[in-house]
């Protein structure tokens, strides 16, 4: 999942949503899992 890719690179859930296209919520929301 790109997304835990991202988040492993210390980027912040607003820019993992900007980046993927998705709303904030979903990046915070894919961020505590």
């Amino acid at each position: 999942m790109q997304a835990a890719e991202l988040f492993e690179q210390k980027i912040k859930p607003p820019e993992v949503a900007r980046r993927l296209r998705v709303s904030l919520k979903s990046a915070y929301h894919w961020h505590q899992l």
